[in-house]
């Protein structure tokens, strides 16, 4: 079942596997989304008082800004941000944390497109409509 690795690196390994699997799907011509839903299902098995912490910090942020993409990162850095100190201090497994930094990490370099949009002051809020001009090329 865990390939001689230890269950939590397993449970990490696959949880992983999903965020990749989100990113590239095979089906669809390796373009898919931006990995933020499945990051947030692993950790909701792996651990739910982080998935919990981030999930509200994601729809808060999303909710204040309009911004998606902002909620989304302030969502997964939160997660991360407080898996530091339940490790530390509470004695959750280190390979959650990993899988939070690495997660984390994956997040938002796929959100770099949205990141520079935001700078920029050209990102669209939650429920506006795109212009022809202003899609990306891949749309």
């Amino acid at each position: 079942g865990e390939f001689g690795l230890g269950m939590l690196v397993a449970q990490v390994l696959a949880a992983s596997a999903a965020i990749i699997g989100h990113i590239f799907p095979v089906f669809l011509k390796f373009k898919g989304g931006r990995g933020v839903a499945p990051f947030f299902g692993g950790l909701i098995a792996l651990c739910p008082p982080a998935a919990l912490f981030g999930g509200e910090i994601l729809i808060i942020g999303a909710g204040l800004t309009k911004f998606a993409s902002l909620g989304s990162i302030a969502g997964v850095v939160g997660t991360y941000a407080i898996l530091v100190p339940l490790t530390i201090m509470n004695g959750f497994p280190i390979e959650y944390l990993a899988y939070a930094l690495i997660g984390t990490i994956i997040i938002i370099v796929m959100h770099r497109d949205n990141i520079v949009r935001l700078i920029k002051g050209k990102e669209l809020k939650l429920g506006q409509k795109a212009r022809t001009g202003d899609l990306p090329p891949s749309a």
